[in-house]
Parts: structure tokens; sequence; C-alpha cells
């Protein structure tokens, strides 16, 4: 595809399990998921011994920001502390969402999408934001907001560049990239890259469990 390049998008290999996108997921539903994905196909032809892989995503904003996709083994250099369920959210330092919540990482999404509720009251709490429609709001380009998540005992946090997404037409104001979809319910957040270019991340096909690590 010729236009790639220029599109927002940042998944590519759609290395997700088989009927992933199907919820709740049925490993027995054949005809959701005909032909065997990517990762099944190169552990089949023993390319790689586990169905594992460990993603690093650059930042285009720092200059000589390198990303990496690690087969069937982690980068030696990241640990992984493992954990997918949020314990908390907060705005800086501020706790906007205290219930636990279940996170999803999405290599495919750009955004941190949940339900509009819970778009709003993290976006309400940047300061210079303005909502435009329920869960949709812009914020300044240049915001200083610290979105943190709490996950597995630990606090991770995203870096206020990354909550800024496309400039609008008013000066200085970008659109947040943290997004609410009315298809969300409260209690579920996926995680795109705005949230992953912050962390290591190691995804386990076979048990399906997210590993976190700080990147270097």
């Amino acid at each position: 595809c010729g236009r790639f390049p220029t599109l927002v998008e940042d998944g590519v290999l759609g290395l997700g399990p088989p009927g992933f996108d199907d919820y709740p997921f049925n490993p027995n539903a054949k005809r959701q998921h005909l032909n065997p994905p990517f990762m099944q196909n190169l552990l089949a032809a023993n390319v790689i011994p586990a169905k594992i892989t460990g993603w690093k995503l650059p930042r285009t904003k720092d200059v000589g920001s390198v990303g990496s996709l690690s087969f069937a083994a982690t980068n030696e250099r990241n640990p992984t502390p493992w954990g997918i369920s949020v314990d908390a959210v907060s705005i800086n330092g501020a706790v906007a969402i205290s219930t636990p919540v279940q996170g999803f990482v999405d290599f495919g999404t750009t955004q941190i999408l949940m339900s509009v509720t819970e778009a709003d009251t993290l976006n309400e709490k940047i300061p210079g934001a303005r909502q435009v429609s329920p869960g949709e709001w812009i914020i300044p380009c240049n915001t200083q907001a610290v979105l943190a998540l709490t996950i597995g005992g630990v606090v991770w946090r995203v870096d206020p560049r990354d909550l800024a997404f496309q400039p609008v037409d008013s000066p200085g104001l970008c659109k947040s990239n943290i997004s609410g979809d009315v298809n969300a319910k409260d209690g579920r957040v996926t995680l795109g890259g705005a949230f992953l270019k912050n962390v290591y991340t190691v995804l386990n096909e076979d048990s399906l469990e997210v590993g976190l690590a700080q990147p270097r």
C-alpha cells in the first residue's frame, strides 16, 4: 500500500492469536479464523521455538529512537514483570480511576481507548483540555500532563508528548490520544501506541499473558 507510510495506524503484521478480535475468544470457532496466522506459520516451519514476541515501539519525536521486535524470546536487557490488570489510572498524580479495569495491549491502535465516561473523566483533568463531543477532547499540543497507569504494582507513566495526537484547526491544540469509544464498556481499556511507546512489551501467545518492562 503506497499510502501506508502516511497513515496513523501502528499495526502491520497482525501478530495476535487466531480469532483475537472475536470477543469472547473462541479457539474452536474455525470459521472465524480459517488460515493460520503469522506466528503459527513460523512455529510450524520450526523458525521459532515458542509463540512469544518482545516489542519496543520507537518515538519519532526522539531523534535516533529505534524500535525492535524479537521473536520467540524477550530482549535480554529487559526483564518482564507481568500483569494486565490496571489497578488505577491518574493524571498529574491525581487518581481519576481507582477501580481496577481490564487493559488490552493493541499494537494496531494508536490511541488509548476506553468508555466515553472514563475518557471524559481523564481528559477533563488535563489543563487546557476542551471537550469536542462525548469522549473526544482537544488538549494543548505541548501539554505537560502525565498519565500514569498502575499495573502489576508498578506505576507506568506516559510521556506527555504521547498524549497529543493530530493538530486541529485551533492553534496550539491537538486531538487527545485518550479517546472514548461508544462501543467500549466501563472497565475495559485498549492500550495502543500512545501507551506502548513508553514500555517494553512481551506477548506470550500460548498463555495470553502480557509482560511489561521499562525500555532501555
